[in-house]
């Protein structure tokens, strides 16, 4: 059984710009994954590695 598992501790949805409505603001999705670190920083979770498919 291995000891190293991965899970999502917090998402964000990503809207295109086209899909938005009045009230939404527009963030790209390095802004997304800024605030996702932020939040689990300030949770108190130490981050030693992020991986990324894509930006």
């Amino acid at each position: 059984m291995s000891q190293n598992i991965t899970f999502p501790l917090v998402g964000k949805i990503f809207k295109p710009r086209g899909t938005l409505k009045q009230e939404d603001k527009y963030k790209n999705k390095i802004e997304l994954a800024s605030e996702i670190l932020e939040e689990l920083v300030e949770e108190g979770l130490t981050i030693e590695l992020v991986l990324a498919d894509s930006l």
